[in-house]
C-alpha cells in the first residue's frame, strides 16, 4: 500500500515537473493544473471509447461462441444417443 502511495506521489510530481518545464513556483503550477486536467479528460475519453469498442466486439464474438457451443452440444447429444442405441442393441 505504501508503495502505491509513493508511486502516485512520484507520478504527480513528475507530471508537475514536465508540465511546468522544471519551474515549480506557484504561478507555473497554477498554469499547469488546468492543462493537466484537460489532457487527463481527453485521455479518459479516448480510453473510454476504446474500452467500449472492445466490449462491443467481445459481445458479438460471445454471441457467436454461444451459438457454436449450442450446435456442438446438440451434435454431441445426437452422437451419444446413437452410441447408446448401438451398444444397447448389440449387448441386448
Amino acid at each position: 500500500m505504501f508503495g502505491l502511495i509513493m508511486l502516485s506521489f512520484s507520478l504527480g510530481a513528475s507530471l508537475l515537473w514536465i508540465y511546468t518545464g522544471g519551474q515549480l513556483d506557484q504561478h507555473s503550477i497554477e498554469q499547469a493544473i488546468p492543462v493537466i486536467q484537460h489532457d487527463f479528460d481527453i485521455y479518459t475519453a479516448v480510453v473510454g471509447t476504446w474500452s467500449e469498442k472492445q466490449l462491443n466486439r467481445m459481445g458479438t464474438s460471445k454471441d457467436g461462441l454461444n451459438k457454436k457451443a449450442h450446435e456442438l452440444w446438440v451434435e454431441l447429444k445426437r452422437r451419444n444417443d446413437l452410441v447408446i442405441c448401438e451398444s444397447s442393441s448389440k449387448l441386448g
